[in-house]
């Protein structure tokens, strides 16, 4: 609080208590009372004037009191009213006072309160010109840190170029390895025996685009979109290349090679993608391989117990495989051959002659399909009806059956 605000207020406090003291001490003042002249003597009454108006003594005295009375209380009467406006005045400077106080309190507040302000603003502005300065700093710092990188990658490129001319021009090359495998591995034909019609020249080719896809593994073009498909067949290509070697020269680590380039272009796709029933087929196709290059000892009985269960492992897979394949496509004919392969294996004739009865009522065929199942799905087909007869209590009539698509097997192969 200010200094003469303190002095008003003491000064305002002295004169009310002088007020009150004041008033106090008019309300504890006596009345003063008036001395009567003491009366006559008895008997010795003054004698009267005849016609006179004076009063009487005692009515003289009680009137004098009286009058005293009123005076005093009119006395006290007009110090109460001065008591009482000194009072009123002295509460009204009081409140006056406070008002003061009160102001100049609140106005000392405010002048610190802008003070703090001001200070407040000075800081604001001081951060946002480091934050400037700050900021301009660090878009220096990345625009020298993008400029070095991107020299860097030019450098990167240029040096990998020259190391691996491969890599000049990715997609390019892709389709060209891919391009010189669908040329060897064209449409229509029976990819499980085309490498035995290879020449020692394409044999070799297939060599070298193999190199040329394992250098580009390293930049992992599986995992792109537009990369995706094109690295897709060209794994396909490599397993079809290495099964079809297996079958030519029995050798088990191209038919693990084969299954290896499988496997990998099966797992290129991603959920909720799904191979094409295509890749799935052959899959397929290359896990009985095995159990066709053993089909004379397992006739024979002369089979160890792991190969049988190895190959027993090995049909599971390829009857998942093939039934994947028609999920995606119902009328591969491919895969509705390769079940009804395996099934007759199990051996469950009648879902595998359903399997051989749906690729002979394909109506659409495609390049080269038509020449390779029709006719063997009709002669597997007898087959799976003799060899259902064998069992069966109606044997007439199954063979009769058999013998009907024998016939038409020998009159298509005629044509």
């Amino acid at each position: 609080m200010a200094r003469p605000t303190l002095i008003a207020l003491a000064v305002l406090l002295i004169g009310l208590g002088w007020g009150i003291g004041y008033g106090v001490t008019v309300l504890l003042r006596p009345v003063p009372l008036v001395t009567v002249p003491p009366a006559a003597a008895k008997g010795a009454n003054p004698p009267t004037a005849a016609g006179s108006t004076a009063l009487p003594p005692e009515l003289e005295l009680r009137y004098q009191l009286l009058k005293n009375q009123l005076d005093n209380a009119a006395d006290n009467s007009r110090q109460l009213d001065r008591l009482v406006t000194l009072l009123l005045t002295l509460t009204s400077l009081y409140a006056l006072a406070l008002g003061l106080n009160s102001y100049f309190g609140l106005k000392q507040i405010l002048d610190s309160g802008k003070e703090d302000l001001g200070k407040l603003r000075d800081f604001l502005a001081d951060s946002r010109t480091e934050v400037r300065e700050k900021l301009r700093d660090v878009d220096t710092k990345v625009a020298f840190a993008i400029a070095d990188a991107n020299s860097q990658l030019v450098a990167f490129r240029t040096e990998l170029r020259e190391k691996y001319p491969e890599l000049a021009n990715l997609h390019a090359n892709l389709r060209d390895v891919l391009s010189g495998i669908r040329l060897m591995f064209q449409p229509g034909q029976n990819w499980t025996t085309q490498y035995g019609e290879l020449t020692s020249e394409q044999r070799e080719k297939f060599q070298v685009a193999e190199i040329r896809v394992a250098g580009m593994e390293v930049f992992r073009l599986g995992d792109l979109e537009s990369f995706r498909p094109d690295v897709r067949r060209a794994y396909q290509g490599l397993g079809r290349f290495y099964s079809s070697r297996y079958k030519d020269e029995k050798m088990r680590s191209y038919w693990e090679r084969g299954s290896l380039y499988f496997d990998t272009a099966v797992h290129l796709d991603r959920a909720p993608a799904r191979p094409p029933a295509e890749l799935l087929k052959d899959l397929g196709v290359h896990l009985t391989l095995i159990e066709k290059a053993m089909e004379d000892r397992l006739a024979a009985g002369t089979a160890a117990p792991e190969e049988m269960r190895e190959i027993e492992m090995l049909r599971s897979r390829a009857e998942r495989a093939f039934r994947e394949s028609l999920s995606e496509n119902p009328l591969e004919p491919g895969a509705l051959f390769g079940l009804g392969w395996v099934l007759t294996r199990k051996p469950d004739y009648q879902d595998a002659i359903a399997q051989y009865a749906r690729v002979t009522a394909i109506t659409t065929w495609a390049y080269g399909d038509r020449q390779k199942y029709l006719e063997d799905a009709y002669l597997n087909q007898a087959c799976c009806y003799a060899l259902l007869g064998v069992r069966d209590a109606k044997r007439r009539s199954v063979y009769d059956s058999a013998g009907t698509f024998a016939r038409i097997k020998g009159d298509r192969n005629r044509v």
